[in-house]
């Protein structure tokens, strides 16, 4: 996983996830704005954009190495979250990890309540299409 940062590092810390089958570059308009106020963060998830080559685990995964790098690099605070889809989805499952991580949260389409017929179209789609929708060409 990469992370990309905008804005002086002494500013107030903003981490904004992108969705799946897109990268960090979905929110270069926001960061660039943002930074004049804020240092905003800007992750790659595995699996996407520049990092397609590397396996996407998990959203728990993605969550704790977002976390790893919060701890390392931001004092373990921020002051805003945001994700949307995918992204959004890990946002929750980091708030689930460590409630107090921020003041603010923005979620934008993610399944907050367990789906099971969801995933098992999910599960039978992606078998069936998985090649496709998760090659390299895709995934650029």
């Amino acid at each position: 996983m990469k992370f990309h940062e905008f804005g002086d590092k002494n500013l107030p810390p903003i981490l904004l996830i992108h969705g799946g089958g897109s990268s960090w570059w979905n929110y270069l308009r926001q960061a660039r704005i943002l930074s004049e106020k804020y240092r905003v963060i800007l992750p790659t998830l595995n699996g996407q954009g520049e990092e397609y080559q590397l396996d996407y685990v998990s959203t728990e995964d993605s969550a704790l190495k977002i976390l790893d790098y919060i701890k390392a690099n931001c004092g373990g605070k921020l002051f805003a979250i945001g994700g949307v889809s995918l992204g959004g989805q890990i946002a929750m499952e980091l708030l689930s990890l460590d409630s107090e991580i921020t003041e603010k949260a923005i979620i934008d389409g993610s399944i907050c309540i367990p789906q099971p017929r969801l995933a098992k179209i999910s599960i039978f789609l992606v078998s069936l299409f998985g090649k496709l929708m998760f090659n390299k060409f895709s995934c650029k």
